[in-house]
């Protein structure tokens, strides 16, 4: 089944999980939903401080940016948020819910989606601020923010199927979370948000072929196209991102219902 037809035939129950996925993390705070705003705007707020007025008197990168530093920044920026989200809490989208994966009738291939749009709803919170940034500072938006629904898409398609992946695999293999752990934990500096690619050239000649291999690079060049070039600076990263995000999610599917079966006994 793929994808979009999973989330189209249980929307009403996904939905439902949706709103208990989020509302189970602020549960019994003054502020419950409103954290979901004001971790966005601190993170968004912290990084627009330190790299409009600290990193700059420190490095200086106006001669390579042909607009300023934080709007670079954040574009990459605003899609690892949701990466390093879903990442984070992929292992334990079956283990941690095995009173609803020992239901025969339930669909628990929306576990992962579920946490995949817990994490992108968080993300929409700092496209908003983002937005919001970069009318004040340009006045307009490119008219590439039109491709931000298709770019939403893809990256649904991407986490959705590592999510698959990861929360099967945690199944079995417990380790895997900390493997993930300490991949999110290091991720940030892997893609090219705080930085442009040919700078690594100047620590160590060669090392930005690193970036090439590592799929979310891509993706972080689609969102700073639609954000930050304002045109398609990057059109190999759009195709390369179309056929990651189909075999994320191809190969994430297949793991699962090889291993799904043996959920109940491991759980």
């Amino acid at each position: 089944m793929s994808l979009l037809v999973l989330i189209h035939r249980h929307r009403s129950l996904l939905w439902e999980l949706l709103k208990r996925e989020i509302g189970e993390r602020y549960a019994g705070s003054a502020l419950g939903w409103l954290w979901v705003f004001a971790h966005q705007v601190f993170l968004v707020a912290l990084y627009a401080i330190v790299f409009a007025y600290i990193f700059p008197s420190r490095i200086d990168v106006s001669s390579s940016m042909p607009r300023d530093y934080v709007t670079y920044i954040l574009a990459g920026l605003v899609p690892w948020l949701a990466v390093s989200e879903t990442l984070a809490r992929s292992p334990g989208v079956f283990t941690g819910n095995a009173n609803l994966v020992k239901q025969v009738v339930f669909p628990i291939d929306l576990l992962p989606v579920r946490t995949t749009l817990a994490a992108m709803t968080n993300q929409l919170v700092a496209l908003a601020l983002l937005l919001g940034w970069m009318l004040v500072r340009g006045g307009t938006l490119p008219a590439t923010v039109l491709l931000l629904p298709v770019l939403l898409v893809l990256q649904l398609v991407l986490l959705a199927g590592l999510s698959l992946l990861i929360g099967s695999l945690s199944v079995y293999l417990r380790d895997t979370k900390e493997f993930v752990q300490l991949f999110t934990a290091a991720g940030l500096f892997l893609v090219p948000v705080l930085y442009l690619p040919e700078w690594l050239d100047r620590v160590w000649p060669g090392i930005r072929a690193a970036l090439y291999v590592n799929p979310f690079s891509y993706l972080v060049w689609c969102w700073q196209d639609c954000l930050y070039f304002g045109r398609i600076e990057h059109p190999a990263a759009w195709i390369v991102l179309l056929i990651v995000s189909l075999v994320s999610f191809s190969f994430g599917r297949l793991v699962f219902e090889r291993l799904r079966v043996g959920f109940g006994e491991h759980l």
